[in-house]
C-alpha cells in the first residue's frame, strides 16, 4: 500500500487544471481525474502522475473512482473541473451537465472525507468571476451553480477550504465557448483589463493550497476586469 500523501486534482487535462497538475507534480505525488485522460498520456511533466478516467457528473463512475482511490492517502484536493456551453449545444442538456460537473466534484470530496476522516487537510475549488457580478450581466443559471459550489466548499468542516474565482482565461474551453471576437468584445466592456493565462490562475491555486492561514475565502483573479467595471 502506498501511504505517501498525495494531491487529488479533479479535472487536470487542459487549461487551468492542467497547469495546476503540472505545478503540483514538481513537489508532490499527483492523482488526476479527467473525462478524457488520454489527452495527457504523453505529457512528460505528468509522466509519473496517477491518472483515472471518470465522468464526475455520473454517480456510478464517482463511486467506482472512490473505490479505486481507497488505498491512497490524499491530504489535498483541488476541484478544477468545468465545462462551457458552445454554439448549438442543447440548453437543458448543458445545464444538467454543468451542474453535474461542478457539484459532482463536491460529492467526490465529501465522500472521500467520509470514508477517510482526518486525512483531507486542504481543499481548493475553481469558482467564477460570475459570483461577483450582478444578475443583469451574467448567465443566472451558471452564477447560481457557482454560488452553490462556493457554499458547499465552505460547509466542509475541519479543513482549510477556499475558492479561486478567475475572470476571462485563455483556455481551450473559453475559446470554444466564446470565440476570439466575443472574447475581445467582453474585454472591451472593461478597458484596461486583460485575458489571463492559465498558469497565472494555477499559481494562485497552488499557493493557496499550500498554506493554513487563509480559509473560507473566495480569491478573485480577474485581470482587473471588475476594477474597470466598478463592481
Amino acid at each position: 500500500m502506498n501511504i505517501s500523501k498525495k494531491v487529488l486534482i479533479i479535472g487536470g487535462t487542459s487549461g487551468i487544471s492542467l497547469e495546476v497538475a503540472r505545478l503540483f507534480s514538481v513537489t508532490r505525488e499527483v492523482v488526476i481525474i479527467g473525462r478524457n485522460i488520454t489527452k495527457i498520456s504523453s505529457d512528460q511533466v505528468l509522466k509519473s502522475a496517477l491518472k483515472f478516467s471518470c465522468d464526475i457528473a455520473d454517480r456510478q463512475q464517482r463511486e467506482e473512482l472512490l473505490c479505486q482511490l481507497k488505498s491512497f492517502h490524499i491530504d489535498t484536493i483541488i476541484h478544477c473541473a468545468g465545462i462551457f456551453q458552445t454554439q448549438g449545444q442543447n440548453k437543458s442538456t448543458y445545464e444538467k451537465a454543468y451542474q453535474g460537473v461542478k457539484l459532482g466534484g463536491v460529492e467526490i470530496i465529501r465522500e472521500r472525507m467520509r470514508s477517510h476522516p482526518e486525512e483531507v487537510k486542504n481543499v481548493c475549488a475553481i469558482s467564477s468571476v460570475y459570483t461577483f457580478l450582478p444578475d443583469s450581466i451574467v448567465p443566472k443559471f451558471e452564477k447560481g451553480v457557482q454560488e452553490e459550489l462556493e457554499r458547499e466548499i465552505f460547509s466542509l468542516s475541519g479543513i482549510v477550504a477556499n475558492c479561486v474565482a478567475p475572470g476571462l482565461v485563455n483556455t481551450p474551453l473559453t475559446r470554444a465557448a466564446y470565440g476570439e471576437d466575443d472574447m475581445k468584445e467582453i474585454l472591451s466592456l472593461a478597458p484596461g483589463s486583460r485575458m489571463l493565462e492559465p498558469m497565472e490562475v494555477a499559481r494562485e491555486i497552488y499557493e493557496l493550497s499550500n498554506q493554513q492561514e487563509i480559509s473560507g475565502k473566495v480569491i478573485l483573479v480577474d485581470g482587473d476586469f471588475l476594477k474597470f467595471l466598478a463592481v
